[in-house]
């Protein structure tokens, strides 16, 4: 490992700049944990840094107005350092008085960018350039490849959860920092107010806190006062530190492309920054979970052969949740519900640069190849970026879509359920199903259970690495999976029932959620309940501490619990009337809950109210996995209900995409 260095960062620029720079901290602390690492920052940064675990030091530069204390407070400082003994000097920050610090430390090793005033007196030094496409902390990063040895960046990273345990609020909230140190980076008061009321308009009970610094109460207040949302709470007394400690705590956060906006960036919350005078080309954009994931999923299975990695929303007409090409994915709008929680869909097209774009299924009879690799590849993705609990709910929401799906296949059509299909005379979309994508999870799955998940692991990586740029077809993918599995291990996991097989075989691994046992606990508090009985609404609600931090997957499990369960009318009028499943502002949730509502003969409390908001999601929304389900319910019922389904299907018609309108159509044909 070698002998402990001490190695001083110097970036005492503003706090964004700061924050910046902490990507090499993680950078340096992966390559060489033994090293003592300090900062150097200005008096005001200074309490953003306490509490970080990585620094043996944090020295201030206190930068007073006085030239003469300005500078004397540098030597001071040049001389402290000195003292301490320094082994590797690195400066993002191009200014001479971080050239000063360079001679007064005495650094044996040292860096800077060329544009540096002093830069000759660097040992190492890196052209910064602005507009190149580069990011800043990748920039920073070259000054350190050199002792480091890697050309990839970290990602910036605050320690903010040590402070300001109690200032998050007690419902979840969003933040908005419409403030600035520069007034050309402000976005104009008038427009934090029309968008304040357009969220007050769409989202009426959700809370917004507007933070600041205590010089930005005055403006805070004249934008509350201006705007018609009664939902909004100002914050400029905190610290630093625990202003992160609040944001990190927050479900997003709209800034201007300021200091807020990197604070946000590097505890990880989901940011839409507003840039004025400034542009994100210049290097300086929000960094959050989409370079998380391409991390994570780097981590795992090797680089990202792509370089860039875009992501395009498109209208609500497009037919799917996603759809994978190399450098960009194409989305749905009905992702963004404004968390995190259905990221899951980022990380499957994501991982479609490997399996599917990378390797690619040398025929559609081999589909699963592509699918049953990125849904197992996903899950992996979302283990390491939001941990096991989380992943496990996937799984577990994975095998119920693939058993309800099995049975209706089995059913109607039992070779549609071989992972090796065989669609001559059929279209290839006859293949697009769960069999691809779960079946072909499971047997994976149940291969890494079975040879343990390094050796697993090791095996995918060089997969993708010796087949990369070409196609695959099973019988070949199964011959290298000969060459992993002994005989024992081949029969065991039946590997030929897996793959030319009808249905699910028994050894396919159960999946358990802890998340799911209590959502499950809550679905039979609400079955075993009277709804008739006066105290049906407390006796069937779970409290609000239970479910105020329950996901998306968990509130659909809850629903699909309710519909397996054989809910009544009475029991999906509680539940309404509990959780508001009616007028959800999230598309996973609201088409869950009318598939299975529309079943019933349940309208709702107010029944134009019901039927306008099932007609508005019907015609404004054209992702065949909402849509589909719902018209199907809709069709299943009575006459009445059936020509509701269709006089709105005239309607909806004309703004679905040709994909959809042809499923639908199919669909309303059968039902003539």
């Amino acid at each position: 490992m070698g002998l402990a260095r001490n190695v001083i960062f110097i970036q005492t620029a503003f706090i964004g700049d700061a924050i910046l720079a902490t990507s090499m901290l993680e950078s340096w602390r992966l390559a060489h944990p033994q090293d003592h690492l300090h900062l150097v920052v200005r008096s005001g940064n200074k309490s953003l840094f306490q509490d970080h675990p990585f620094l043996a030091g944090l020295h201030v530069w206190e930068k007073t107005k006085n030239p003469f204390s300005r500078y004397f407070n540098l030597l001071k400082l040049g001389l402290r350092i000195r003292r301490a003994g320094v082994d590797v000097l690195v400066t993002p920050h191009r200014h001479v008085s971080s050239g000063m610090i360079r001679v007064m430390s005495g650094a044996k090793s040292s860096a800077c960018f060329s544009e540096h005033p002093m830069a000759w007196l660097f040992g190492h030094r890196e052209l910064h350039g602005l507009g190149n496409g580069e990011h800043e902390i990748e920039r920073n990063h070259r000054l350190i490849v050199p002792w480091v040895g890697s050309d990839k960046p970290r990602m910036p990273k605050l320690y903010a959860h040590q402070r300001a345990a109690n200032e998050a609020a007690v419902h979840s909230f969003g933040v908005a920092a419409p403030s600035s140190q520069w007034a050309t980076k402000k976005w104009p008061s008038e427009h934090w107010v029309q968008w304040l009321d357009l969220e007050y308009e769409r989202f009426p009970q959700r809370q917004i806190v507007l933070m600041g610094g205590p010089d930005d109460r005055s403006d805070l207040e004249d934008i509350r006062q201006r705007s018609s949302h009664n939902q909004l709470e100002i914050r400029t007394d905190l610290t630093l530190l625990e202003s992160a400690g609040l944001m990190e705590k927050a479900s997003w956060v709209v800034t201007n492309d300021s200091g807020p906006m990197h604070m946000a960036s590097a505890l990880n919350v989901p940011t839409v920054a507003v840039f004025c005078s400034t542009l994100p080309a210049f290097g300086f954009g929000p960094l959050a979970d989409k370079s998380t994931i391409v991390e994570k999923a780097e981590e795992l299975y090797g680089p990202y052969y792509w370089g860039r990695y875009d992501m395009l929303v498109l209208p609500p007409s497009f037919p799917f949740g996603g759809m994978e090409n190399p450098r960009l994915t194409f989305l749905t709008p009905t992702v963004v519900v404004g968390d995190l929680s259905l990221v899951s869909l980022i990380a499957h097209e994501l991982a479609h640069s490997w399996s599917g774009n990378l390797v690619t299924n040398g025929t559609w009879n081999d589909f699963w190849l592509n699918e049953g690799f990125t849904v197992y590849f996903e899950m992996r993705i979302m283990e390491r970026v939001y941990g096991p609990d989380f992943a496990d709910m996937l799984v577990a929401l994975s095998y119920d879509d693939l058993q309800k799906e099995l049975a209706h296949m089995l059913e109607n059509d039992p070779e549609a359920t071989i992972l090796k299909q065989d669609l001559a005379g059929k279209n290839p979309d006859d293949g697009v199903n769960a069999i691809a994508y779960d079946k072909g999870f499971h047997f994976l799955k149940l291969c890494e259970q079975t040879v343990g998940r390094d050796t697993w692991d090791a095996f995918i990586k060089g997969y993708f690495e010796k087949y990369r740029f070409k196609t695959m077809v099973t019988e070949q993918f199964l011959q290298e999976l000969a060459q992993l599995l002994t005989q024992e291990q081949w029969d065991a996991i039946g590997v030929d029932q897996w793959v030319y097989g009808k249905g699910l075989p028994m050894n396919c691994p159960f999946p358990a959620s802890n998340r799911f046992f209590i959502v499950d606990e809550a679905v039979k508090m609400m079955l075993s309940t009277a709804p008739e009985a006066p105290d049906a609404k407390q006796m069937c609600y779970a409290e609000f501490e239970t479910t105020k931090f329950w996901s998306t997957h968990e509130w659909l499990r809850y629903i699909r619990g309710l519909e397996a369960g054989g809910a009544t009318v009475g029991h999906y009028a509680l539940a309404d009337e509990n959780y508001g499943f009616s007028g959800s502002p999230n598309p996973e949730i609201v088409a869950a809950w009318f598939s299975a509502i529309l079943k019933t003969d349940y309208e709702g409390f107010d029944r134009a109210i019901y039927k306008k908001t099932v007609e508005e999601f019907l015609v404004k929304v054209g992702r065949r996995k909402f849509i589909v389900p719902m018209y199907e319910s809709m069709l299943n019922g009575d006459e009445k209900r059936q020509q509701w389904a269709r006089e709105i299907y005239k309607k909806a018609r004309p703004s679905y995409h040709p994909l959809s309108q042809g499923t639908l159509d199919a669909l309303f044909e059968t039902n003539e």
